[in-house]
């Protein structure tokens, strides 16, 4: 099952540019958690994601397509309007994050939040644990994993269980949810 869910925060992307972040990379899943993405992304296999999502926050909805290549040495996630133009390229290696913004982007969420997403849905449990800060921790019961603070939900990646190229990621700590559809493509 392919559990995506962050690339849909990429219809909501930052401020138009190409710059580099320094390594690692900190993104906050909640006003108060940082999580550390691990330089490089370590990602256990080579492969390559094609997703079609719907993200919501409050009343501002988008809808993107993204193609996300995955290897232990690197991600590239390219993301576009639906049959448009492509809004961004984003890389992570072992020399940080890298991004190139279309000028149509539009400017809201971080690039470490857009790949924080994916690692919370996409890495091994393990990884993902290790990333957490002391005091949050992360669970996975019946594909449903879950990070939690002092006994609260963060954030939650839950599988459809109709359909296993389906998959809803809502962040409850910032209030959006992001509705995916995966194909692999290798």
């Amino acid at each position: 099952m392919v559990r995506t869910l962050v690339l849909a925060l990429a219809a909501l992307l930052a401020s138009c540019a190409s710059t580099p972040d320094p390594a690692p990379a900190h993104a906050l899943i909640a006003p108060d958690v940082a999580l550390t993405l691990p330089t490089p992304p370590a990602y256990p296999e080579t492969r390559t994601i094609m997703q079609t999502a719907r993200a919501s926050y409050g009343p501002t909805e988008a809808a993107f397509e993204a193609v996300v290549s995955l290897s232990p040495e690197r991600a590239e996630i390219i993301i576009a309007i639906l049959g448009g133009p492509r809004l961004a390229t984003i890389r992570w290696d072992e020399t940080g994050v890298h991004e190139e913004r279309a000028p149509i982007a539009p400017p809201q969420v971080p690039t470490a939040n857009i790949l924080s997403d994916l690692f919370v849905a996409l890495w091994p449990l393990e990884a993902v644990a290790a990333a957490l800060p002391e005091g949050v921790t992360v669970t996975e019961a019946d594909g449903v994993r879950a990070i939690s603070q002092r006994g609260t939900v963060i954030m939650i990646v839950t599988p459809d269980s109709a359909n296993a190229a389906r998959s809803v990621v809502r962040n409850e700590a910032f209030g959006y949810e992001v509705r995916v559809m995966s194909q692999n493509l290798e």
